[in-house]
């Protein structure tokens, strides 16, 4: 095991911030970090009344595995956990997005938090990354 951390960002439909959040932890392996990572946006967005999500990732067999029709009977419990907590009521989908698209999220969970354990929650952009989300919007128009 080694330590890693994991990222995202919660977004309005045209992309503007509403706030994002990063963790270190403990990770085996790149799917387990990024399936750690969906589980807790998607814990954040239900604990904060968020109705419709969407889970957008840049690595393949993860978004393969959420939406798979078996999910719930996946080997990784993570997945189980997400499938679990999908099926709440409340509306979320998983889709697959290039890494050039998931900067903004790869760079917070880039963040150097070290040795913090906690959830960090962003309420505004962090400074180093405003002209990164500038960038994205921009580009999303």
């Amino acid at each position: 095991m080694g330590i890693g951390s994991v990222g995202g960002l919660f977004c309005m439909n045209n992309g503007s911030w509403i706030s994002g959040f990063n963790k270190t932890m403990e990770i085996a392996d790149l799917l387990q970090t990024e399936v750690w990572g969906i589980l807790l946006g998607l814990r954040l967005a239900w604990e904060n009344g968020f109705e419709k999500v969407l889970v957008q990732s840049d690595n393949k067999e993860a978004i393969k595995r959420l939406n798979a029709t078996k999910s719930d009977s996946d080997p990784c419990i993570l997945v189980r956990t997400i499938t679990k907590l999908r099926n709440r009521g409340w509306m979320t989908d998983a889709q697959w997005i290039p890494r050039e698209v998931n900067k903004f999220a790869d760079r917070l969970a880039k963040l150097d938090n070290l040795p913090n354990y906690d959830v960090i929650i962003f309420s505004q952009p962090p400074e180093c990354l405003l002209s990164l989300l500038d960038f994205d919007l921009l580009h999303s128009l």
